[in-house]
């Protein structure tokens, strides 16, 4: 709800979202005022843990510490069995981000996607390497990130980082 409240007054030309549900609810939010097609675009999905999807990340420093230390320290090796590689979401997310500003030049676009890609996303904006992932903060849950794109080709001014001021001080 603050969320929908955040972008009431902020008209989409395009919405557009990871084909999971956690994201797509939260496109929905930002569209409740908007009433505009929602697009899906699995180049936004998250991170594909293989083996490791749906256990705990508080039991991977006992049960699986190679796991836990990749992912903490060295994000741009990991990739978990049956999974898919974090240097394969650094390369596929920025593709996805590219080919949506490519089509919507000159318009407001909104986006959803989660904590992984919008890192990996957000490294790729600030124009650093997959081995530089570490130095790019995550995103919280409805955080809003405001990337200005001059065309596809260039790298985004960043107008906000994060930026979760619509949720009340009980929802942090």
């Amino acid at each position: 709800e603050c969320l929908a409240e955040r972008f009431k007054n902020i008209k989409p030309d395009a919405i557009y979202s990871s084909p999971l549900k956690r994201a797509f609810l939260t496109a929905e939010a930002a569209n409740k005022y908007h009433g505009l097609p929602i697009t899906m675009v699995d180049g936004l999905i998250e991170i594909d843990g293989g083996e490791i999807e749906g256990i705990s990340w508080v039991d991977f420093p006992e049960t699986r510490p190679e796991v836990e230390y990749l992912w903490s320290f060295e994000p741009h090796n990991f990739y978990p069995k049956g999974g898919e590689s974090m240097r394969s979401v650094y390369v596929r997310s920025w593709k996805a981000i590219k080919d949506i500003v490519g089509e919507n030049e000159g318009k407001t676009v909104f986006v959803a996607s989660h904590g992984c890609t919008i890192r990996n996303i957000m490294c790729n904006a600030l124009g650093r390497s997959v081995e530089q992932l570490n130095t790019v903060n995550w995103a919280d849950n409805t955080g809003v990130f405001h990337l200005r794109f001059k065309s596809k080709d260039e790298l985004p001014e960043i107008l906000l980082f994060n930026d979760f001021s619509h949720l009340p001080e009980d929802c942090l």
